[in-house]
């Protein structure tokens, strides 16, 4: 039998511990060198292989013994498939007769039956890889077949998403799947308390955003906090009241299944997500007053140069020399040049480079964050390091305490951490080979199901952005 290629749960029952996850270990620079150097001459995962093809072929097979069973002995089969996937792992031929049979389910309840093309995105996945698919392509139910096979085994799958739209409604459409098979599916949203996310974590399945699933790890750190030995976490578990097990969020980081990957593991990769607490006042109020005062005395050009492409601040020889005269009659953290030079630089970036309604809301007298990935407000972040405080002075609202971290990670930290990890998306050639040197995740391109016809024009280069809007509307 051929075990999947990248599939580190092959063997049965190596996520069957209290919260499994990969021990995270950065890469040398010989090792990044090295990786991105196959990459770079290495092209076997940038088109489909007979192999591929041979395995889709495989599948078609398979199914018509499944379309001529009926309920009774569809249920059967099930039930033996599940054991088998359970008992022996995530085999090859075992994941063929899982396909069959999901897209037959499929079929039976949704009237969507998968395309060769959707067969061959979730094998793609199935073996820790990104499946690259023209937009309307379906990935949403090409995710179910991988899925599905991994949750038949028993390994805990999240399939993450965007936004809690997307959550709730790829969830919704393809329940009907996941429960003819048995398996059970939850959706993790922005408003649930701690049950409820524990009851869908819970699940065989869950749908989640990046962010959700991010900050919940984080909180199940904080649970764990130094007990982190596996041996400590069973004889806990073995306890009738489960006192430290019963916290928990996750089951641990067994397979995730990410749509937008590049979205995700690319643009929002070294976004530090925090977990904090309010910390206490200290003078905050008298600090950042200071702060916004000094910033009055502060001439752009002379003291001082905006780079917005990068959002950066940087000072003149001149400005330094006026930052020390503008704090030497400050105490406290002002008597630290370097620290004068943080708060001032969080003071005018606030100024100049956070904008009303754009970057965020003022509501009931509070700074509310928006997403500037999503649009979405996030009403329960703030910014660190005082700049949050900074914009609260600026649009004269309540200063609140700076906050006290208690856990933090990046998305490329935390994806790592995951035994298999697989994802979908419409573009990843543009970034495929950062994705193998970060993550070691192979993009393929998987065919559209009929001939593209999209036609492609010349590029146009215009000098303004007015005019280029003007273009578009001419054009369109």
């Amino acid at each position: 039998m051929e075990s999947i290629n990248n599939c580190s749960f092959v063997r049965p029952g190596i996520v069957q511990g209290v919260y499994p996850e990969r021990e995270h270990k950065d890469d040398g620079f010989i090792d990044n060198f090295v990786n991105s150097a196959i990459k770079l001459f290495s092209s076997d995962a940038l088109f489909v292989s007979n192999a591929h093809r041979v395995f889709v072929k495989k599948v078609k097979k398979y199914e018509q013994r499944i379309i001529s069973m009926d309920e009774q002995e569809i249920a059967s089969f099930t039930q033996s498939l599940r054991n088998k996937l359970q008992s022996q792992g995530i085999q090859q031929n075992l994941a063929i007769e899982a396909f069959a049979l999901i897209k037959e389910i499929s079929y039976r309840t949704i009237g969507m039956r998968h395309y060769d093309v959707q067969v061959l995105g979730g094998w793609v996945m199935l073996n820790g890889m990104i499946t690259e698919m023209n937009t309307g392509e379906g990935k949403t139910l090409t995710a179910t077949l991988p899925a599905c096979t991994a949750a038949m085994a028993g390994v805990p799958v999240h399939i993450v998403t965007v936004n809690d739209y997307l959550v709730q409604r790829d969830m919704a459409l393809m329940a009907p799947i996941y429960h003819s098979l048995g398996l059970t599916v939850g959706a993790i949203t922005e408003q649930m308390d701690s049950e409820q996310r524990q009851n869908a974590y819970a699940c065989d399945i869950t749908y989640c955003t990046n962010k959700q699933l991010a900050f919940d790890y984080l909180r199940d750190r904080l649970v764990l906090k130094t007990k982190v030995n596996k041996i400590q976490l069973r004889i806990d578990k073995l306890d009738k009241k489960n006192t430290l097990v019963n916290k928990l969020h996750l089951r641990g980081l067994c397979f995730a299944i990410i749509d937008e990957v590049d979205s995700v593991l690319i643009d929002e990769a070294r976004t530090p997500l925090i977990l904090s607490r309010e910390g206490k006042e200290m003078g905050m109020q008298q600090i950042v007053t200071e702060a916004m005062t000094c910033c009055e005395h502060l001439v752009e050009h002379e003291h001082f140069q905006i780079d917005f492409k990068s959002r950066v601040i940087e000072f003149s020889e001149h400005g330094k020399e006026k930052i020390r005269e503008l704090v030497v009659d400050y105490a406290g953290v002002w008597s630290g040049y370097q620290r004068s030079l943080e708060l001032i630089t969080q003071a005018l970036t606030a100024k100049y480079l956070f904008i009303r309604d754009q970057h965020y809301l003022v509501k009931d007298d509070k700074i509310q964050i928006v997403d500037e990935y999503t649009g979405r407000v996030m009403a329960d972040r703030s910014w660190e390091y005082g700049l949050h405080q900074m914009l609260e002075a600026k649009e004269g609202c309540k200063i609140t305490a700076q906050k006290e971290t208690l856990a933090k990670i990046s998305y490329q930290q935390f994806f790592r951490r995951y035994f298999l990890l697989a994802g979908m998306t419409g573009t990843a050639k543009e970034v495929g080979r950062e994705l193998w040197s970060v993550y070691h995740l192979d993009p393929l391109k998987v065919p559209t199901h009929h001939p593209d016809i999209k036609k492609r024009f010349t590029t146009k280069i215009f000098k303004t952005a007015a005019l280029k809007w003007a273009g578009l509307v001419k054009h369109g």
